[in-house]
């Protein structure tokens, strides 16, 4: 790869060449991915490495193309921000003759032994403009058939490489790995985890397996209607103007003969698909991706401002590996992985074009879902909503069995702790508020042994809150929870680690500040608690099993998506709905013949 106009120096690095703002493609049809080779193409043009003045300059994938930055340092970026106002995240830089317009991102740099903002600093990303008319495609209609003439063992082969580049162990997975732990306030364990999964999700074996799985018709394998027609065994209906035509047949001398009937078959075809992502997990822009390509699709995905650098590396590795397969190219040349600030009117007003889009995913908080869907809602195109919700957990009276804690509520707090700090309780599946089957007595000595638990998970996967979130705890502590009873987990103020407050009453939930801070409510019944859940409640984790089978059917009258035991509340399996839908299956467009 070779990106013109480098122009800066990585820490200890060669100068890269200035030659322009896009990256040049060496064709290696035919052979593996090499990520030393993307590593060694990226040092030598100064992308995805730390540069001088804490500098990072991210490409974006644009239709297979990979296009970079321009050169920019880190003065005129800083400068930027510094114009758009006291503590701004993000800035653009405007074009000029003989260079383009970039955006600035500022991230905040994070002390991995205490999990906190460093005191001494933060880094810029620094990103290409995004031009909307060059996400969008000439031909739809043959954009889509050339998608759907790639073999899907083929999409399969192409994916297996994408992983293998990506690999939290490849040089590539390592280099991304080395970059996001600078500012991700998640643990090792969870940052570990999530980069994993990116790459496990894209392995061949598991799309085939979400593939079969999620759009399966009639026993016959999701992937056979990915590659072309499959004849059904199902009984047809003659409509009433069957009768009709015969009459009309009759009449025009054909004899009456009714048409001849066929088999009904059916198929899957791909859509162009635009996905919106929001927060900072390393996955959610990922997993769009890969519901892109697992349905040999093609769209956009937007990457979270909290997680552009995942998605980057997914593209590097994608171009990469397009170059290995030219049988399955059209896969990422159908594909764009940008940033854009959410709200951009030159951008998503551009973008939303019904004639080219067939589906609008998005993700994210209530304004930028109600944004989004007003955009598609315009332009009539399907649109897939994943709301922000939350998750609860149900302990029953029967964890107070054994007042020694052995199997009492030192047992059931370890799981429902799990379960609270699940993407360090930001997850729409992380429980917020847990319902305690017991008396006023029973549900403190719950919140007790909870706070030991998330005491004790804290040592296995730190976490702290950040500086607004544990403002807005003090603010609860004086306000809307002044009069509950408060059991922290470390100390006061900037010391505070997690916490469990014990409520009389209702919590409006609208005030979480998603830190590891856990509600706890009791109940005389868990049947009360079954009342209070709506569909904004995407999770339940319940103990002991026996009541999870006897509510779970009540639950899910409620609106909730996933009844699962305590603890195992982020358990999931190939082809498990997500938020009610199966996903795929919506993504693609059922064709009958």
């Amino acid at each position: 790869m070779r990106a013109r106009g480098a122009g800066h120096r990585r820490r200890g690095a060669a100068g890269a060449g200035a030659r322009g703002a896009r990256l040049r493609r060496h064709p290696r049809d035919g052979a593996r991915v090499s990520g030393g080779a993307i590593v060694e193409a990226l040092d030598r043009e100064g992308l995805l490495c730390p540069l001088e003045g804490g500098l990072v300059r991210v490409p974006h994938l644009v239709r297979g193309r990979l296009v970079a930055p321009p050169a920019i340092g880190a003065d005129e970026a800083r400068a930027a921000l510094a114009a758009a106002g006291p503590g701004a995240t993000y800035a653009r830089v405007a074009a000029r003759e003989g260079r383009a317009g970039a955006q600035v991102l500022r991230e905040t740099l994070v002390d991995r032994a205490t999990m906190r903002a460093r005191a001494d600093g933060d880094r810029v990303l620094v990103l290409p403009d995004v031009d909307a008319a060059a996400l969008l495609y000439e031909d739809p209609g043959a954009e889509r058939a050339a998608l759907a003439a790639v073999p899907f063992e083929r999409a399969c082969a192409l994916l297996e490489d994408v992983a293998e580049a990506s690999a939290p162990e490849a040089p590539l997975g390592r280099r991304l790995r080395s970059l996001v732990s600078a500012t991700s306030d998640l643990a090792d364990v969870l940052l570990d985890a999530a980069l994993a999964t990116n790459a496990a999700m894209l392995r061949g074996a598991a799309v085939r397996e979400v593939v079969d799985r999620e759009l399966g018709v009639g026993g016959v394998a999701g992937s056979r209607f990915l590659d072309g027609w499959v004849e059904l065994d199902a009984a047809g209906f003659d409509g009433p103007t069957a009768e009709i035509l015969t009459e009309l047949e009759r009449r025009g001398g054909g004899g009456g003969a009714p048409p001849a009937r066929v088999r009904p078959a059916l198929r899957a075809l791909p859509t162009l698909q635009i996905h919106v992502t929001a927060g900072n997990a390393p996955v959610v822009a990922p997993a769009s991706a890969a519901r892109i390509l697992s349905t040999r699709s093609g769209g956009v995905v937007k990457l979270p401002s909290g997680a552009v650098l995942p998605g980057a590396a997914l593209g590097l590795a994608l171009a990469a590996a397009a170059r290995a397969h030219p049988g399955a190219a059209a896969l990422a040349g159908g594909l764009s992985l940008v940033y854009w600030k959410g709200g951009d009117g030159c951008v998503e007003e551009r973008l939303f074009e019904p004639t080219v889009f067939d589906r609008v995913v998005v993700w994210g908080a209530p304004d930028a879902v109600e944004r989004i869907g007003a955009l598609a809602g315009a332009a009539a195109i399907r649109t897939l909503t994943f709301n922000p919700r939350y998750g609860v957990s149900l302990v029953g009276r029967e964890a107070f069995a054994d007042a020694r804690g052995v199997g009492g509520p030192a047992a059931a707090a370890r799981r429902a702790a799990a379960d609270t700090v699940i993407w360090n309780q930001r997850a729409c599946i992380a429980s917020l508020v847990h319902y305690v089957e017991s008396d006023e007595a029973g549900a403190l000595r719950y919140a007790e042994a909870l706070r030991d638990a998330l005491a004790a998970a804290d040592a296995v996967a730190p976490a702290a809150p950040a500086p607004a979130a544990a403002g807005w705890i003090q603010r609860l502590r004086r306000g809307a929870l002044a009069g509950a009873r408060w059991l922290p987990v470390g100390g006061a103020g900037r010391d505070l680690r997690a916490a469990v407050v014990v409520v009389p009453g209702p919590f409006d939930l609208e005030q979480h500040p998603l830190s590891r801070l856990v509600v706890v409510r009791r109940v005389d019944r868990l049947e009360e608690a079954v009342a209070l859940c709506h569909r904004g409640v995407s999770t339940a984790g319940v103990y002991p099993e026996a009541r999870r089978l006897a509510l779970r059917d009540a639950l899910g009258a409620r609106g909730v998506s996933n009844v699962l035991p305590l603890g195992g509340c982020e358990r999931a399996w190939a082809g498990m709905p997500h938020d009610g839908m199966r996903v795929l299956a919506d993504l693609v467009d059922w064709v009958n013949a």
